[in-house]
């Protein structure tokens, strides 16, 4: 009978440890998608320019060209994603497949946009950093992106 009682306790203590945790990471995926869609463009060219610098020892001249061009890049990353948004609403879910590979195009596009633009300010090997930092944040962001699925 003690056995028994013991089974049950330490069934429902482990129960209810499970499902603490999965709170947890709800709240915090909430709170990060609320951060980054409340960010001005402004915001975001700040932390990604002082994330640049401290990876690739950006000289003063850089880094103002650098916090330009990424303040541009973020202001014409949101407009066609507000665009989109107001598309999908009204759309049928046979064009919603196509506004997203549009949108995929056009972060794309952006992106190649940003490097090229880059590239002219950084000497070589900074442009080689900056590469490889990019891909890291992109295989952090994907292996994020894998946990929540």
């Amino acid at each position: 009978m003690k056995n028994l009682i013991i089974a049950a306790i330490a069934l429902f203590t482990l129960n209810s440890f499970a499902q603490e945790k999965e709170v947890k990471k709800v709240s915090v995926q909430t709170s990060q998608e609320i951060d980054s869609q409340n960010q001005s463009p402004n915001y975001k060219a700040d932390i990604e320019t002082k994330k640049l610098s401290g990876h690739l020892d950006l000289s003063t001249e850089q880094y103002e060209k650098v916090h330009e061009i990424m303040l541009k890049h973020f202001a014409s990353e949101q407009n066609p994603k507000k665009g989109v948004k107001e598309k999908t609403a009204i759309k049928v879910k046979s064009d919603k497949a196509e506004l997203s590979r549009t949108v995929l195009n056009q972060n794309v596009e952006l992106s190649q946009d940003l490097n090229e633009k880059l590239k002219e300010i950084l000497s070589e090997e900074q442009y080689k950093k900056y590469q490889q930092y990019n891909l890291q944040k992109r295989k952090s962001y994907k292996k994020v992106m894998i946990k929540e699925n």
